[in-house]
Protein backbone atom coordinates (compact mmCIF):
# COMPACT_ATOMS: atom_id res chain seq x y z
CA UNK A 1 0.00 0.00 0.00
CA UNK A 2 2.79 2.55 0.96
CA UNK A 3 4.63 1.82 -1.96
CA UNK A 4 1.44 2.49 -4.03
CA UNK A 5 1.74 5.51 -2.49
CA UNK A 6 4.91 6.70 -3.06
CA UNK A 7 5.04 5.55 -6.76
CA UNK A 8 1.86 7.86 -6.92
CA UNK A 9 3.45 11.10 -5.44
CA UNK A 10 6.35 10.57 -7.56
CA UNK A 11 5.08 11.02 -10.36
CA UNK A 12 3.12 13.94 -9.59
CA UNK A 13 5.78 15.39 -8.39
CA UNK A 14 7.66 14.48 -11.58
CA UNK A 15 4.52 15.56 -13.65
CA UNK A 16 4.59 19.22 -11.59
CA UNK A 17 9.01 19.27 -12.71
CA UNK A 18 8.43 18.69 -16.27
CA UNK A 19 5.85 21.68 -16.30
CA UNK A 20 7.86 24.04 -14.59
CA UNK A 21 10.91 23.58 -16.54
CA UNK A 22 8.61 23.73 -19.80
CA UNK A 23 8.10 27.47 -18.08
CA UNK A 24 11.44 28.30 -17.45
CA UNK A 25 12.34 26.87 -21.17
CA UNK A 26 10.07 29.63 -22.62
CA UNK A 27 11.46 32.29 -20.75
CA UNK A 28 14.74 32.05 -21.33
CA UNK A 29 13.84 32.27 -24.98
CA UNK A 30 12.50 35.89 -24.35
CA UNK A 31 14.63 39.37 -24.21
CA UNK A 32 13.80 39.49 -20.80
CA UNK A 33 15.08 36.09 -20.15
CA UNK A 34 18.36 36.83 -21.71
CA UNK A 35 18.62 39.49 -20.04
CA UNK A 36 17.82 37.80 -16.86
CA UNK A 37 20.34 35.30 -18.07
CA UNK A 38 22.99 37.91 -17.51
CA UNK A 39 22.52 38.94 -14.23
CA UNK A 40 25.86 38.64 -12.19
CA UNK A 41 26.18 35.62 -10.05
CA UNK A 42 26.55 37.96 -6.76
CA UNK A 43 22.90 39.06 -8.00
CA UNK A 44 21.48 35.80 -8.07
CA UNK A 45 22.86 35.02 -4.26
CA UNK A 46 22.00 38.27 -3.15
CA UNK A 47 18.00 37.09 -4.69
CA UNK A 48 18.66 33.97 -3.03
CA UNK A 49 19.49 34.85 0.47
CA UNK A 50 16.33 37.00 0.48
CA UNK A 51 14.61 34.46 -0.58
CA UNK A 52 16.28 32.65 2.26
CA UNK A 53 15.52 35.08 4.82
CA UNK A 54 11.33 34.06 3.89
CA UNK A 55 11.73 30.43 3.57
CA UNK A 56 10.97 30.73 0.49
CA UNK A 57 11.87 28.46 -2.46
CA UNK A 58 12.02 29.07 -6.11
CA UNK A 59 10.88 25.95 -8.56
CA UNK A 60 13.02 23.64 -10.63
CA UNK A 61 13.59 21.66 -7.01
CA UNK A 62 16.73 19.63 -6.85
CA UNK A 63 17.48 18.81 -3.83
CA UNK A 64 16.57 18.67 -0.01
CA UNK A 65 18.75 19.48 2.89
CA UNK A 66 18.76 16.74 5.55
CA UNK A 67 21.03 18.56 8.09
CA UNK A 68 19.04 19.59 11.80
CA UNK A 69 18.60 23.50 10.74
CA UNK A 70 16.68 26.01 9.69
CA UNK A 71 16.72 24.59 5.94
CA UNK A 72 15.58 21.11 7.10
CA UNK A 73 12.70 19.55 5.08
CA UNK A 74 13.25 22.47 2.19
CA UNK A 75 14.26 21.80 -1.22
CA UNK A 76 16.48 23.79 -3.16
CA UNK A 77 18.38 23.95 -6.33
CA UNK A 78 21.94 23.29 -6.75
CA UNK A 79 23.08 27.53 -6.69
CA UNK A 80 21.02 28.41 -3.83
CA UNK A 81 22.31 25.51 -1.74
CA UNK A 82 25.68 27.43 -2.79
CA UNK A 83 24.63 29.91 -1.21
CA UNK A 84 23.55 28.13 1.92
CA UNK A 85 26.63 27.07 2.28
CA UNK A 86 28.64 30.49 1.82
CA UNK A 87 26.56 32.34 4.17
CA UNK A 88 27.53 29.63 6.87
CA UNK A 89 24.94 26.73 6.71
CA UNK A 90 26.96 23.79 7.14
CA UNK A 91 24.67 20.82 6.40
CA UNK A 92 26.62 18.23 4.75
CA UNK A 93 24.39 15.58 3.24
CA UNK A 94 21.29 16.53 1.03
CA UNK A 95 19.30 14.66 -1.28
CA UNK A 96 16.40 14.89 -3.63
CA UNK A 97 13.65 13.43 -1.99
CA UNK A 98 11.39 13.92 0.96
CA UNK A 99 11.89 10.82 2.40
CA UNK A 100 12.23 10.83 6.54
CA UNK A 101 12.96 6.82 6.40
CA UNK A 102 10.00 6.27 8.67
CA UNK A 103 7.60 3.76 7.74
CA UNK A 104 4.72 5.53 9.52
CA UNK A 105 4.34 8.42 7.47
CA UNK A 106 3.77 9.73 3.84
CA UNK A 107 6.33 12.06 2.30
CA UNK A 108 5.60 14.25 -0.41
CA UNK A 109 7.12 18.12 -1.40
CA UNK A 110 4.34 20.83 -0.53
CA UNK A 111 4.43 23.32 -3.53
CA UNK A 112 2.35 25.87 -1.66
CA UNK A 113 4.40 26.25 1.47
CA UNK A 114 7.63 25.14 -0.29
CA UNK A 115 8.38 22.08 2.33
CA UNK A 116 8.50 18.21 2.69
CA UNK A 117 5.52 17.08 4.53
CA UNK A 118 5.38 14.04 6.59
CA UNK A 119 1.50 12.51 7.27
CA UNK A 120 1.34 9.83 9.47
CA UNK A 121 -1.45 7.54 8.91
CA UNK A 122 -3.57 4.66 10.61
CA UNK A 123 -3.11 0.66 9.74
CA UNK A 124 -5.97 -0.53 7.49
CA UNK A 125 -6.57 -3.20 9.97
CA UNK A 126 -7.42 -1.76 13.89
CA UNK A 127 -6.13 -4.18 15.64
CA UNK A 128 -2.43 -3.28 13.75
CA UNK A 129 0.27 -0.62 15.17
CA UNK A 130 2.71 0.83 13.04
CA UNK A 131 6.46 0.83 13.75
CA UNK A 132 8.66 3.90 12.60
CA UNK A 133 11.33 1.07 11.00
CA UNK A 134 8.61 -2.56 10.74
CA UNK A 135 5.62 -0.24 9.32
CA UNK A 136 2.35 -1.95 10.08
CA UNK A 137 2.61 -4.68 12.89
CA UNK A 138 -0.10 -6.90 14.99
CA UNK A 139 0.93 -6.33 18.67
CA UNK A 140 1.31 -9.69 21.00
CA UNK A 141 -1.98 -10.68 22.30
CA UNK A 142 -3.39 -8.90 24.33
CA UNK A 143 -2.98 -10.13 28.63
CA UNK A 144 -4.76 -8.81 31.75
CA UNK A 145 -2.50 -6.90 33.69
CA UNK A 146 -2.90 -6.81 37.67
CA UNK A 147 0.01 -6.50 39.86
CA UNK A 148 -2.34 -7.12 43.06
CA UNK A 149 -1.31 -3.97 43.87
CA UNK A 150 -4.03 -1.39 44.78
CA UNK A 151 -1.59 1.77 44.59
CA UNK A 152 -1.31 1.31 40.41
CA UNK A 153 -3.33 1.78 37.65
CA UNK A 154 -2.76 -1.33 35.42
CA UNK A 155 -3.26 -0.74 32.02
CA UNK A 156 -2.09 -2.36 28.52
CA UNK A 157 -0.04 -0.61 26.25
CA UNK A 158 0.24 -2.29 22.73
CA UNK A 159 3.38 0.29 21.80
CA UNK A 160 4.69 -0.66 24.87
CA UNK A 161 8.24 -3.07 23.87
CA UNK A 162 7.84 -5.99 26.45
CA UNK A 163 11.20 -5.94 28.16
CA UNK A 164 11.44 -9.87 28.09
CA UNK A 165 10.28 -10.62 24.65
CA UNK A 166 11.17 -7.40 22.34
CA UNK A 167 7.55 -7.58 20.93
CA UNK A 168 5.20 -5.17 21.33
CA UNK A 169 2.48 -4.70 23.78
CA UNK A 170 3.21 -5.15 27.51
CA UNK A 171 1.61 -3.41 31.15
CA UNK A 172 1.74 -0.33 32.30
CA UNK A 173 1.60 0.22 36.03
CA UNK A 174 1.24 4.08 37.72
CA UNK A 175 1.19 4.95 40.43
CA UNK A 176 -1.82 6.14 42.32
CA UNK A 177 -1.80 9.83 43.67
CA UNK A 178 -4.28 9.70 46.21
CA UNK A 179 -6.21 12.94 47.46
CA UNK A 180 -5.31 15.25 50.89
CA UNK A 181 -2.99 13.30 53.23
CA UNK A 182 -4.38 9.78 52.23
CA UNK A 183 -1.96 6.99 52.56
CA UNK A 184 -1.66 4.38 49.84
CA UNK A 185 -1.52 0.75 51.10
CA UNK A 186 -0.95 -2.15 48.48
CA UNK A 187 -4.02 -3.99 50.42
CA UNK A 188 -5.92 -1.15 50.69
CA UNK A 189 -5.72 1.52 48.21
CA UNK A 190 -5.88 4.93 49.55
CA UNK A 191 -6.46 4.90 52.84
CA UNK A 192 -6.95 6.99 56.20
CA UNK A 193 -5.89 4.48 58.07
CA UNK A 194 -3.24 5.55 61.19
CA UNK A 195 -2.30 2.22 62.01
CA UNK A 196 -4.12 2.76 65.35
CA UNK A 197 -6.96 0.06 66.38
CA UNK A 198 -8.35 2.48 68.62
CA UNK A 199 -9.70 5.37 66.10
CA UNK A 200 -12.07 5.25 63.33
CA UNK A 201 -11.05 6.41 60.42
CA UNK A 202 -12.90 8.12 58.06
CA UNK A 203 -11.96 10.43 54.98
CA UNK A 204 -13.60 13.77 54.78
CA UNK A 205 -14.01 14.57 50.91
CA UNK A 206 -15.11 18.68 51.28
CA UNK A 207 -11.90 19.11 53.46
CA UNK A 208 -10.12 16.65 51.37
CA UNK A 209 -7.99 15.52 54.78
CA UNK A 210 -8.59 11.99 56.65
CA UNK A 211 -9.85 12.63 60.19
CA UNK A 212 -9.34 10.13 62.95
CA UNK A 213 -12.25 9.83 66.19
CA UNK A 214 -10.84 8.09 69.01
CA UNK A 215 -13.20 5.42 70.84
CA UNK A 216 -16.68 7.28 71.46
CA UNK A 217 -19.98 5.79 73.63
CA UNK A 218 -18.02 5.02 76.80
CA UNK A 219 -16.09 2.39 74.76
CA UNK A 220 -12.73 1.80 76.19
CA UNK A 221 -9.41 1.40 74.19
CA UNK A 222 -8.70 -2.96 74.16
CA UNK A 223 -5.16 -3.33 72.41
CA UNK A 224 -6.24 -6.59 70.55
CA UNK A 225 -9.82 -5.96 69.82
CA UNK A 226 -10.05 -2.08 69.29
CA UNK A 227 -12.94 -0.09 71.15
CA UNK A 228 -15.06 -2.33 73.43
CA UNK A 229 -17.44 -1.52 75.40
CA UNK A 230 -16.71 -2.64 79.53
CA UNK A 231 -17.37 -1.99 82.62
CA UNK A 232 -15.35 -4.30 84.20
CA UNK A 233 -18.56 -6.12 86.07
CA UNK A 234 -18.41 -9.59 85.47
CA UNK A 235 -22.01 -9.58 86.20
CA UNK A 236 -23.60 -7.50 83.34
CA UNK A 237 -23.81 -8.13 79.27
CA UNK A 238 -21.53 -5.57 77.80
CA UNK A 239 -22.50 -3.57 73.74
CA UNK A 240 -22.44 -1.49 71.89
CA UNK A 241 -25.79 0.07 70.33
CA UNK A 242 -24.68 1.47 66.74
CA UNK A 243 -28.42 3.38 66.81
CA UNK A 244 -27.80 5.32 70.25
CA UNK A 245 -24.02 5.27 69.37
CA UNK A 246 -23.54 4.47 72.77
CA UNK A 247 -22.55 1.33 75.39
CA UNK A 248 -25.07 -0.28 76.92
CA UNK A 249 -24.51 -2.74 80.20
CA UNK A 250 -27.69 -5.30 80.85
CA UNK A 251 -27.29 -7.01 84.08
CA UNK A 252 -27.57 -11.30 84.27
CA UNK A 253 -31.09 -11.79 82.13
CA UNK A 254 -32.84 -14.81 80.95
CA UNK A 255 -32.52 -16.66 84.17
CA UNK A 256 -28.65 -16.66 84.35
CA UNK A 257 -26.99 -16.14 87.59
CA UNK A 258 -23.79 -13.99 88.59
CA UNK A 259 -20.26 -15.68 89.65
CA UNK A 260 -17.82 -12.96 90.10
CA UNK A 261 -15.35 -15.77 88.91
CA UNK A 262 -17.32 -17.03 85.83
CA UNK A 263 -19.91 -13.81 85.64
CA UNK A 264 -23.35 -14.54 83.85
CA UNK A 265 -24.26 -18.16 83.25
CA UNK A 266 -26.97 -20.55 83.74
CA UNK A 267 -27.34 -22.68 87.07
CA UNK A 268 -30.23 -24.24 88.88
CA UNK A 269 -28.28 -25.66 91.25
CA UNK A 270 -29.70 -29.19 90.35
CA UNK A 271 -27.67 -31.62 89.22
CA UNK A 272 -30.04 -33.44 87.36
CA UNK A 273 -30.30 -31.20 84.57
CA UNK A 274 -28.38 -29.59 82.08
CA UNK A 275 -27.91 -25.75 81.99
CA UNK A 276 -27.35 -24.66 78.65
CA UNK A 277 -27.86 -20.60 77.20
CA UNK A 278 -30.19 -21.10 74.67
CA UNK A 279 -28.97 -17.90 71.87
CA UNK A 280 -32.17 -17.87 70.11
CA UNK A 281 -34.16 -17.31 73.32
CA UNK A 282 -31.57 -15.37 75.07
CA UNK A 283 -33.28 -17.44 78.12
CA UNK A 284 -31.51 -20.76 80.15
CA UNK A 285 -32.45 -24.15 79.16
CA UNK A 286 -32.93 -26.48 82.02
CA UNK A 287 -32.56 -30.04 80.51
CA UNK A 288 -33.29 -33.00 82.57
CA UNK A 289 -30.29 -35.16 82.77
CA UNK A 290 -30.69 -38.52 81.30
CA UNK A 291 -28.36 -40.58 83.08
CA UNK A 292 -28.99 -39.22 86.77
CA UNK A 293 -30.41 -41.59 89.40
CA UNK A 294 -32.79 -41.22 91.85
CA UNK A 295 -29.40 -40.29 94.32
CA UNK A 296 -28.13 -37.40 91.91
CA UNK A 297 -25.66 -40.67 91.42
CA UNK A 298 -24.83 -43.16 88.43
CA UNK A 299 -22.61 -46.01 87.54
CA UNK A 300 -19.98 -45.51 85.10
CA UNK A 301 -18.67 -47.84 82.97
CA UNK A 302 -16.25 -49.75 85.19
CA UNK A 303 -14.70 -53.55 84.86
CA UNK A 304 -12.98 -54.26 88.27
CA UNK A 305 -13.24 -57.78 87.50
CA UNK A 306 -10.06 -59.70 85.31
CA UNK A 307 -10.95 -63.30 84.70
CA UNK A 308 -7.25 -64.06 84.67
CA UNK A 309 -6.06 -62.34 87.29
CA UNK A 310 -9.04 -60.80 89.55
CA UNK A 311 -7.27 -61.20 92.81
CA UNK A 312 -4.33 -58.46 91.65
CA UNK A 313 -6.45 -56.74 88.70
CA UNK A 314 -9.14 -55.19 92.01
CA UNK A 315 -7.20 -52.65 93.47
CA UNK A 316 -5.56 -51.38 90.47
CA UNK A 317 -8.50 -50.40 88.48
CA UNK A 318 -10.26 -49.29 91.05
CA UNK A 319 -7.05 -46.79 91.98
CA UNK A 320 -6.70 -45.82 88.28
CA UNK A 321 -10.45 -45.41 87.72
CA UNK A 322 -10.49 -42.97 90.92
CA UNK A 323 -7.36 -41.12 89.66
CA UNK A 324 -9.08 -40.58 85.94
CA UNK A 325 -12.25 -39.77 87.12
CA UNK A 326 -12.26 -38.21 90.79
CA UNK A 327 -15.63 -37.17 90.80
CA UNK A 328 -17.71 -40.14 89.53
CA UNK A 329 -19.17 -43.55 90.81
CA UNK A 330 -18.27 -46.45 89.90
CA UNK A 331 -19.23 -50.35 90.26
CA UNK A 332 -17.34 -53.09 91.69
CA UNK A 333 -18.43 -56.90 90.81
CA UNK A 334 -16.15 -59.08 93.62
CA UNK A 335 -16.41 -62.72 93.55
CA UNK A 336 -17.37 -65.63 95.76
CA UNK A 337 -14.78 -67.48 96.88
CA UNK A 338 -13.37 -69.89 94.14
CA UNK A 339 -10.20 -71.75 93.10
CA UNK A 340 -8.77 -67.85 92.73
CA UNK A 341 -9.18 -67.28 96.48
CA UNK A 342 -11.03 -64.18 97.62
CA UNK A 343 -11.24 -61.05 95.94
CA UNK A 344 -10.91 -58.01 98.23
CA UNK A 345 -12.23 -55.12 97.96
CA UNK A 346 -10.03 -52.27 98.88
CA UNK A 347 -11.50 -50.72 102.30
CA UNK A 348 -10.96 -47.34 100.62
CA UNK A 349 -13.68 -48.05 97.44
CA UNK A 350 -15.80 -50.03 100.18
CA UNK A 351 -15.78 -46.41 101.53
CA UNK A 352 -15.88 -44.18 98.88
CA UNK A 353 -19.22 -42.35 98.86
CA UNK A 354 -20.05 -42.53 95.19
CA UNK A 355 -19.44 -46.66 95.48
CA UNK A 356 -22.98 -48.20 94.67
CA UNK A 357 -23.34 -51.53 93.38
CA UNK A 358 -21.16 -54.27 94.84
CA UNK A 359 -22.58 -57.56 93.15
CA UNK A 360 -21.03 -60.84 94.36
CA UNK A 361 -19.94 -63.57 91.48
CA UNK A 362 -19.18 -67.02 91.90
CA UNK A 363 -16.33 -69.15 90.35
CA UNK A 364 -15.65 -72.51 90.19
CA UNK A 365 -12.95 -73.47 88.80
CA UNK A 366 -12.78 -77.18 88.09
CA UNK A 367 -11.92 -79.51 84.83
CA UNK A 368 -13.94 -77.34 82.25
CA UNK A 369 -16.72 -75.56 84.69
CA UNK A 370 -15.61 -72.04 84.32
CA UNK A 371 -17.85 -69.22 85.44
CA UNK A 372 -17.90 -65.45 85.83
CA UNK A 373 -19.45 -61.89 85.08
CA UNK A 374 -17.96 -58.87 83.48
CA UNK A 375 -19.64 -55.54 83.86
CA UNK A 376 -19.57 -54.42 80.06
CA UNK A 377 -20.60 -50.78 80.66
CA UNK A 378 -22.76 -48.73 81.91
CA UNK A 379 -24.65 -47.96 78.25
CA UNK A 380 -26.66 -45.10 78.30
CA UNK A 381 -30.29 -44.81 76.42
CA UNK A 382 -32.72 -43.11 76.59
CA UNK A 383 -36.45 -44.69 76.66
CA UNK A 384 -37.93 -41.74 78.76
CA UNK A 385 -35.46 -40.52 80.81
CA UNK A 386 -34.19 -44.75 82.34
CA UNK A 387 -30.36 -45.45 81.73
CA UNK A 388 -29.37 -49.16 81.29
CA UNK A 389 -26.05 -50.79 83.19
CA UNK A 390 -25.16 -53.83 81.18
CA UNK A 391 -23.57 -57.10 82.67
CA UNK A 392 -22.45 -59.94 80.44
CA UNK A 393 -22.73 -63.45 81.97
CA UNK A 394 -20.81 -66.15 80.22
CA UNK A 395 -22.64 -69.67 81.20
CA UNK A 396 -20.77 -71.28 77.68
CA UNK A 397 -19.84 -75.10 78.44
CA UNK A 398 -20.76 -77.11 81.37
CA UNK A 399 -21.49 -73.23 83.03
CA UNK A 400 -25.14 -73.45 83.75
CA UNK A 401 -26.87 -69.80 85.18
CA UNK A 402 -27.99 -71.93 88.45
CA UNK A 403 -24.26 -71.37 89.30
CA UNK A 404 -24.72 -67.58 89.42
CA UNK A 405 -27.74 -66.98 89.74
CA UNK A 406 -27.52 -65.84 93.40
CA UNK A 407 -24.87 -62.88 92.34
CA UNK A 408 -27.23 -62.22 89.03
CA UNK A 409 -30.25 -61.49 91.41
CA UNK A 410 -28.00 -59.40 93.65
CA UNK A 411 -26.98 -57.44 90.72
CA UNK A 412 -30.21 -56.96 89.22
CA UNK A 413 -31.51 -55.88 92.38
CA UNK A 414 -28.84 -52.95 93.24
CA UNK A 415 -29.61 -52.15 89.53
CA UNK A 416 -33.26 -51.80 90.33
CA UNK A 417 -33.08 -50.04 93.74
CA UNK A 418 -30.62 -47.30 91.60
CA UNK A 419 -33.44 -46.48 89.58
CA UNK A 420 -31.65 -47.98 86.42
CA UNK A 421 -33.51 -49.94 83.79
CA UNK A 422 -32.45 -53.37 82.72
CA UNK A 423 -33.51 -55.82 80.69
CA UNK A 424 -32.67 -59.87 79.99
CA UNK A 425 -31.68 -61.49 76.49
CA UNK A 426 -29.98 -64.93 75.93
CA UNK A 427 -28.20 -65.71 72.94
CA UNK A 428 -27.70 -69.15 73.07
CA UNK A 429 -25.68 -70.05 76.27
CA UNK A 430 -24.78 -66.24 76.91
CA UNK A 431 -27.24 -64.13 78.86
CA UNK A 432 -27.21 -60.21 78.60
CA UNK A 433 -28.45 -57.43 80.51
CA UNK A 434 -27.61 -54.97 77.90
CA UNK A 435 -29.14 -51.82 76.02
CA UNK A 436 -27.17 -52.54 73.33
CA UNK A 437 -28.03 -55.99 71.02
CA UNK A 438 -25.09 -55.37 68.51
CA UNK A 439 -22.71 -58.62 69.83
CA UNK A 440 -26.33 -60.84 69.31
CA UNK A 441 -27.34 -62.31 66.35
CA UNK A 442 -30.19 -60.88 63.84
CA UNK A 443 -32.78 -63.69 65.10
CA UNK A 444 -32.57 -63.03 68.72
CA UNK A 445 -34.50 -61.04 70.92
CA UNK A 446 -33.85 -57.34 71.80
CA UNK A 447 -34.34 -55.39 74.50
CA UNK A 448 -37.00 -52.26 74.32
Amino acid sequence: MKLILYALLATIVHARLHQRTLKKKKKKDTPQSMSMSSTSSSTKRSRSSSRSQKEEVPPGMLQMCQQETIWKDVLINATDLQDYLDQGHLQTTCNNTCEDNNACTVDFYDEEIFRCVHATFDCPDPSEICDSVLGCIRPSNQRECDDVDLCTTDVWDPFKIDPATGSYGDCVYTQVTCVGDQVCLPDQGCTCDDGDICTTDTFNASTEMCEHESCMGGQVCDPREGCVCDDQDPCTTDVFDQATGVCVFTPCGGGQVCDSGVGCHCDDSNACTVDTWNTSTEVCDFTPAVICTGTNEFCDPFDVIDEDSPKTENALDWTRFRDLYPDRPFCVISPQPSSYGVVTIPAAAQNDPKFQFHVTTREDKGGSTVDWFTLCGLDILSPGNVPFIGLFVDISGSMTMATVQNSYTKFISDVTNAGLGHCQVQNGQERWVLPFMTDLAPDSPSCT
